[in-house]
């Protein structure tokens, strides 16, 4: 947040101020006021949340196709918690822009 004056009677105001305090003039660029956002930008969070689960995929692939064994903790925990970040973020984005 920067600091201007106010061009009727000096005194100094935030920049994101749409009247000045102490005179009460409407300032003419004034920006409009935005809706708060969800930690940034919701792509970030879809690419993450597919890179988990892929992720995970790729460890269940090489845990049955590969040795035979079951698959490791981490491998849950990649592939279950991209489906839950995932899900999460389209709800979050939902209902911020409702």
């Amino acid at each position: 947040m920067a600091l201007t004056r106010c061009g009727k009677c000096g005194e100094r105001m935030s920049t994101l101020a749409a009247v000045c305090k102490k005179c009460g003039t409407a300032v003419a660029d004034a920006p409009e006021p935005r809706a708060p956002s969800f930690l940034g930008n919701m792509t970030l969070h879809y690419l993450l949340a597919a890179l988990l689960f892929l992720a995970g995929a790729w460890m269940y692939g090489q845990a049955y196709y590969g040795r035979g064994a079951p698959p490791s903790t981490l491998a849950n925990v990649l592939l279950y918690g991209g489906l839950v970040w995932y899900a999460v973020a389209r709800c979050v984005s939902w209902f911020v822009r409702r």
